[in-house]
């Protein structure tokens, strides 16, 4: 408990403790704070998405991880993989 607020209570100066909302929350334990790079071939840019890496191999793009495992794709490979893949997406949507 923090004690961040002064008072006066019947002429003497009284610590106040903080609302606990005003405390700062723990930081997540699963959250990652390492920054991915991009799996396919000779690309070096900030990862944003992952996806499957069997669907990135399926969909002819070349990985430089293990495809088994799933593959961080940057902004531009992300969008190419979408632009692969849609035709198989629109059939998997319709397949219901």
């Amino acid at each position: 408990m923090t004690f961040g607020l002064v008072g006066t209570r019947r002429g003497q100066t009284v610590l106040i403790p903080e609302p606990s909302y005003l405390m700062r929350m723990a930081s997540s334990r699963h959250a990652s704070e390492k920054k991915r790079t991009c799996d396919a071939t000779d690309c070096n840019k900030e990862a944003s998405r992952s996806v499957s890496g069997k669907k990135v191999d399926k969909a002819g793009m070349s990985l430089s991880s293990d495809p088994a495992k799933s593959a961080h794709l940057c902004k531009d490979h992300y969008r190419e993989f979408k632009k692969k893949t849609k035709k198989d997406r629109t059939l998997e949507r319709l397949d219901w």
